[in-house]
């Protein structure tokens, strides 16, 4: 049986790099549940509660969050990581403008594999 880590370890982890231990830890997986729980799994910035300066939203459907956001990355403070205040729940389209990647994911298509020899 594989050993937990303890928030210290982890934190450790994440400074040298290594973010997925985080986001594979006990704890962040019940932390996301219970911020998904309050925020009832829609989301914040469809809703209007979670504001991002310069990228406003008119969206009139409320999607539901599968995501949970720190508004402030765990890089730069590790011990918000787990600060309920820090955290909000956004659905993909909403998680990926937040991050910086807004509409590039859009942009990707998948090329079809050659399966024959075409000269």
């Amino acid at each position: 049986m594989k050993k937990r880590r303890t928030l210290e370890e982890v934190k450790q982890l994440v400074n040298d790099g290594d973010v997925h231990a985080f986001y594979v830890s006990r704890e962040w997986k019940d932390k996301r549940i219970e911020i998904l729980n309050r925020d009832h799994y829609e989301c914040q910035r469809c809703k209007g509660n979670y504001v991002v300066e310069s990228k406003p939203i008119k969206r009139i459907k409320i999607k539901r969050a599968k995501y949970v956001h720190h508004i402030i990355p765990m890089k730069d403070c590790f011990e918000l990581a787990l600060d309920d205040d820090n955290l909000v729940s956004l659905c993909f389209e909403c998680h990926e403008i937040v991050e910086g990647r807004d509409g590039t994911w859009k942009k990707f298509k998948y090329k079809k594999k050659l399966t024959k020899e075409m000269w």
